[in-house]
């Protein structure tokens, strides 16, 4: 009896077998398929780099750099005109619109902290309208990129690095340092999902954050020697209060 393969072949279909990747070919696919969408947005190729990316990341991506550019102009911040690593910005927020967008009243009386969840819902779809009905989309997502990345560092503005210490090498996901200045260098890990024979951008791979977090453990001290004069000039230590809440307020002056 004919295997279904050969049924197949002699109904004009061709049967191509899929070689899977070895985890060294599937981390360096991921790196490239990242650097790749950081050469694109910087160079106005906008709609390539988003499509390589998952719909939830690219989704995601538009939404934190219109948040972060809006929250920028409702206050009059001046943007950046370079990055940390001096990637030169010459973007403007009227080249993706915002000299025609109306802030609610209820965001600008907040200043920019939020609103209620339908509130922030509809005023992330208008941010993400505005982009949609801009002329020159490939435009308009470069220059939020480079905006928005002047303003506040993000990912897909990061460097690749090594897996931090202790933590194995994976063949869908990458890490990447971002530096918020004044030597504020963050390492995270970005995920990456197959997709026929590529792999898709997918965002912060929060399931191995979480994993890390729950191996975190909190070490109690107890008897911790911290004592000192009050206002009224009388002697307290901590250990006073010992099974009770206890704010401290640490400052200092220059």
């Amino acid at each position: 009896m004919p295997s279904l393969s050969h049924l197949l072949a002699f109904a004009g279909f061709t049967i191509a077998t899929l070689t899977p990747l070895s985890a060294q070919e599937a981390h360096s696919k991921a790196e490239q398929t990242f650097i790749r969408i950081a050469a694109q947005l910087k160079s106005g190729e906008g709609e390539a780099a988003l499509a390589q990316m998952t719909d939830t990341a690219a989704e995601e991506f538009l939404q934190m750099a219109m948040l972060t550019v809006a929250e920028a102009v409702a206050a009059d911040e001046e943007i950046p005109k370079t990055w940390l690593d001096g990637t030169p910005v010459s973007a403007t927020p009227e080249n993706i619109g915002f000299d025609s967008f109306e802030f609610p009243k209820w965001y600008l009386d907040q200043n920019g902290i939020g609103g209620s969840p339908t509130q922030n819902e509809h005023f992330e779809k208008s941010l993400l309208t505005l982009l949609k009905q801009n002329p020159d989309r490939n435009a308009a997502i470069k220059d939020l990129y480079l905006m928005s990345e002047a303003l506040l560092p993000g990912e897909l503005g990061a460097k690749i690095v090594p897996p931090k210490n202790g933590v194995k090498p994976s063949s869908n996901r990458i890490w990447v340092a971002i530096n918020y200045g004044d030597d504020d260098i963050e390492n995270i890990p970005l995920r990456f999902e197959p997709d026929g024979e590529t792999l898709k951008y997918a965002g912060t791979d929060q399931d191995f954050i979480e994993q890390q977090r729950k191996q975190w453990r909190f070490i109690e001290k107890e008897d911790l020697p911290l004592a000192g004069l009050a206002d009224n000039d009388q002697q307290v230590a901590l250990a006073d209060y010992k099974d009770k809440v206890v704010l401290i307020d640490f400052w200092g002056t220059t």
